[in-house]
């Protein structure tokens, strides 16, 4: 979401994938640069939410384990939740 703060460092567990959509944010100028962080300047929507903890965090994450919703419900509880009300 705008006005994210994403790590200015990234670990070798990072994705490979996740370090490719930073490199290509950074070059866009859609993350701006900060003394202790990069500042997402607009929404960015990614196809996977490990990708997009990944990024923010610059190391390897679960996506499903990392994001909680407004009601601080983890994006993994959240899904097996609607999916066991199909």
């Amino acid at each position: 979401l705008k006005g994210s703060q994403i790590s200015l460092n990234n670990s070798a567990s990072m994705p490979g994938k996740s370090l490719s959509i930073k490199e290509q944010m950074i070059n866009e100028g859609t993350l701006t640069a900060f003394p202790t962080y990069y500042e997402l300047n607009k929404d960015k929507l990614l196809s996977s939410s490990s990708y997009a903890a990944a990024l923010v965090a610059g190391n390897s994450r679960s996506g499903p384990q990392s994001w909680k919703t407004e009601n601080g419900e983890l994006l993994k509880k959240l899904e097996e939740r609607l999916v066991n009300k199909i």
